[in-house]
């Protein structure tokens, strides 16, 4: 991070003006006392009673409102929600509510900026979880949609060779037309630890890179 934030890696030292999409500073966060808050705050969330769901909510709310570093709070705020969230439900590891965020960018920061000014986060609450509704229901639309890589591998294999391609060359594209919910970069991720276990073969490079079944490769029915 050296060069690209100031204070990489610590708590700001000094105070930062918040701004919630609108060009005008709401506030100045002061940086007096920010390890002890950002203590506090993280103990709340490891003791409360309330269900985790509302917690990592607050925990949220909570981090971008102190905004402990000189960049990526926001960030940072969103990761500890998750992590605080897996560890109740670990279907909360594949689950991309942070995409649903950003499709509503204007929308979050707006309810940020209100509940930053009443001073109260339940309206920043109802926010967020609407939007983990959003991305459990696009999760359970999905075809097995907590596999992992290697279970999706084999379902695809198994698929091709139903179809009588098992021999065929295919590409990433018809890796992610089976598996219709992955991310580029996640189906990659997948043909590239498929290569390494030998399931399969490639050639060529880039958007070219075809691939073929290992031919001693016996699939499982």
């Amino acid at each position: 991070m050296h060069g690209l934030a100031v204070e990489a890696g610590h708590y700001r030292s000094g105070p930062m003006e918040v701004f919630y999409g609108d060009p005008h500073p709401l506030r100045t966060a002061p940086a007096k006392g920010l390890p002890v808050a950002v203590q506090e705050l993280l103990r709340y969330a490891e003791e409360d009673d309330f269900p985790p769901l509302l917690t990592s909510c607050v925990l949220h709310f909570g981090l971008i409102y102190l905004r402990p570093f000189t960049a990526g709070n926001g960030r940072l705020a969103r990761l500890w929600q998750r992590a605080l969230l897996m560890r109740h439900w670990p279907v909360f590891g594949y689950l991309p509510f942070e995409a649903f965020v950003h499709q509503r960018e204007p929308a979050y920061h707006a309810a940020l900026d209100y509940a930053d000014r009443r001073g109260d986060c339940g309206g920043f609450i109802t926010y967020m979880l609407e939007r983990i509704e959003e991305a459990l229901a696009e999760l359970l639309a999905a075809r097995d949609p907590v596999s992992k890589p290697n279970d999706r591998i084999a379902s695809f294999l198994l698929y091709r060779q139903r179809l009588a391609r098992k021999d065929q060359p295919f590409r990433r594209k018809d890796y992610m037309d089976y598996h219709p919910w992955l991310s580029t970069a996640t189906a990659t991720r997948d043909l590239r630890e498929a290569l390494t276990m030998g399931s399969i073969t490639s050639t060529g490079s880039g958007r070219a890179m075809l691939y073929r079944v290992t031919p001693s490769l016996s699939v499982i029915r």
